[in-house]
């Protein structure tokens, strides 16, 4: 079974008994993981093949380079396509690894706020950071099994890194200096097929972070479809303490 499969399985499981009014909001709250679920995979699809196309073009343009005398001269015809070629490629690779930062971190905040939902919490989580922080506190006060490490680990994982990727490279806030100087670029490692994306800070200043690593696409979408499997078990090995905050009808 896909994740698609699992997490529209688990909404129908779940949709069974409810009246007419609490499915229809059932569904309201969990069908957005799916639907995110699906964006983060149709970005993913087109960033490997972006990937590919990048790697064959810059290996190209080095075999060609190392086949012509060196010293200064003017770039051939060949060469100006090839360099023009992995412009517009890098300009992809960055558009797809931009696209799966937003819909990743929205499907994690979705995700999120389906726990307090469907145990009744009190108070809606806003953020999959929420998650990260009061998990093991709410399943203390709920009266929850305790959640798995390897899913706590998997949580904070995922914050750190794909969450704090798209909120400190990925930002529509106002500039700052630091974040001018900010950058991420694909690279090419022998071991890999895949592009990855090197973080990094332009000049940087005694005592600010200057981050200095890489992006790997696959692990990030690897520890997604982890969460989805590790969420919908934690949900269903404690469904007999399934509350679902839904609110009364009006007529």
């Amino acid at each position: 079974m896909d994740h698609h499969d699992s997490i529209v399985q688990f909404m129908n499981d779940e949709r069974a008994g409810l009246d007419s009014y609490e499915s229809s909001y059932l569904a309201f709250v969990f069908e957005p993981v799916d639907r995110y679920y699906g964006y983060l995979r149709h970005a993913y699809s087109r960033f490997s093949d972006v990937s590919a196309l990048h790697r064959q073009a810059m290996t190209r343009l080095h075999q060609f380079i190392n086949t012509v005398e060196g010293g200064i001269r003017i770039s051939t015809p060949e060469e100006q396509s090839l360099f023009e070629l992995g412009r517009h490629l890098q300009e992809e690779l960055t558009f797809e690894v931009e696209s799966m930062a937003l819909f990743g971190n929205i499907l994690l905040d979705r995700v999120a706020s389906t726990v307090p939902f469907y145990f009744g919490g009190n108070r809606p989580w806003g953020s999959f950071d929420a998650m990260n922080r009061y998990l093991r506190t709410f399943c203390d006060d709920k009266g929850l099994l305790k959640p798995p490490s390897e899913f706590v680990e998997n949580i904070a994982w995922l914050r750190d890194n794909l969450c704090q990727f798209r909120h400190e490279f990925v930002a529509h806030k106002h500039e700052t200096d630091w974040r001018i100087r900010q950058m991420f670029y694909a690279i090419h490692e022998y071991d890999s097929e895949e592009a990855k994306l090197q973080l990094s800070v332009w000049y940087p200043k005694k005592d600010e972070p200057t981050p200095n690593a890489k992006i790997v696409p696959s692990r990030m979408v690897e520890s997604i479809d982890l969460l989805i499997d590790q969420w919908v078990a934690f949900l269903r090995a404690n469904r007999a303490s399934r509350r679902l905050a839904i609110p009364e009808l009006v007529q």
